[in-house]
């Protein structure tokens, strides 16, 4: 790849000022203060993330915290996210586990110069292109944007039915949704879906809570129901002896 070779000669610049980050730091530059005078100033985070991915975008998160950029290393992330969609030669620098990481950093900066990346956000995926976790940028990316949600008091919810409800009827959902389910400072995010297997009726999906009101879902449990019916009657009388 041709622009592999481009990012080779720039690479120990890009590099420079770049430290080796452990997950549980922040990417964000160390503050002045004493430890214990920092760690008195971190935001708490209710919602907890857990794996490899829940790491990363909570290191993310503290350090555009401690830096006041929330807003601006989302816009960051996802605007180098989409430039990985449409770009296959960022993909294969991303996956390719054999790239030397050095090669991977410098070439991943490359493009983080065309979205104009903050220092947060360089780092970040420094640390991820460095460390051999690239792969794993796009989970740690929807880590952090679940994150980002629950900051803003987003609460998202999935509705699938079998042909689109009407205006009227998603807006009487979305308000027994937020009186039943919601604190009065949520926001609440619906996500459509057709599937038309469902006969009609829908489900949703907020959160853990799942909600099923499909005509599908009913149709079932009554042909189970008439199955173990039948099968309990005919289960009184006694087998024919076969000769």
């Amino acid at each position: 790849m041709a622009f592999l070779a481009r990012a080779a000669r720039p690479s120990m610049r890009l590099m420079t000022g770049i430290p080796t980050l452990q997950v549980s730091r922040s990417f964000a530059a160390a503050p002045s203060a004493a430890p214990s005078a920092a760690r008195a100033v971190e935001p708490k985070v209710p919602l907890r993330i857990y794996g490899l991915a829940g790491r990363y975008a909570h290191a993310l998160f503290d350090s555009a915290s401690q830096t006041k950029q929330l807003d601006k290393i989302e816009a960051e992330v996802k605007a180098f996210m989409q430039l990985v969609d449409k770009t296959p030669e960022l993909q294969a620098v991303l996956s390719t586990p054999v790239l030397a990481s050095e090669l991977r950093v410098a070439a991943v900066n490359l493009y983080l110069d065309q979205i104009k990346a903050s220092p947060v956000t360089r780092r970040f995926f420094a640390l991820l292109a460095e460390s051999g976790r690239a792969a794993s940028a796009r989970a740690i990316v929807d880590a952090f944007q679940r994150l980002m949600a629950d900051h803003r008091n987003e609460v998202s919810a999935v509705v699938i039915s079998a042909s689109a409800l009407s205006p009227a009827l998603l807006a009487r959902l979305s308000e027994k949704l937020k009186n039943k389910f919601l604190r009065p400072q949520d926001t609440l995010q619906i996500q459509t879906k057709i599937d038309e297997s469902m006969i009609a009726g829908f489900q949703v999906q907020l959160g853990e809570k799942f909600i099923d009101m499909s005509l599908k879902t009913e149709l079932d449990q009554k042909i189970r129901s008439i199955r173990s019916a039948m099968d309990a009657y005919f289960d009184r009388f006694p087998k024919v002896a076969k000769a």
